[in-house]
């Protein structure tokens, strides 16, 4: 088998485990990890899209909001509300 055969193999099987393609976990991952940056505020959204492995801030908003069900902004602002 060659290199693509390989990898073909490699991605079946991690999708066999983890049900989901090793594309989509990637992209869950780092959106994941940008959870602090966008919390925390200081960063643009083109700077913590960048920090996340994204190139494309408008992208990163896209794949953010299909993973969390909302743009990083309002998510920003809906977990940062202090409670009464």
């Amino acid at each position: 088998r060659d290199n693509n055969d390989d990898d073909s193999y490699q991605c079946r099987v991690f999708k066999g485990y983890m049900k989901e393609s090793l594309f989509e976990y990637l992209l869950k991952y780092r959106i994941e990890k940008s959870i602090p940056d966008v919390l925390e505020g200081k960063l643009t959204m083109t700077e913590t899209a960048l920090r996340a492995g994204f190139t494309d801030p408008n992208y990163f908003s896209k794949v953010f909001h299909k993973i969390k069900g909302c743009s990083p902004r309002s998510y920003r602002k809906t977990r940062s509300s202090p409670l009464p």
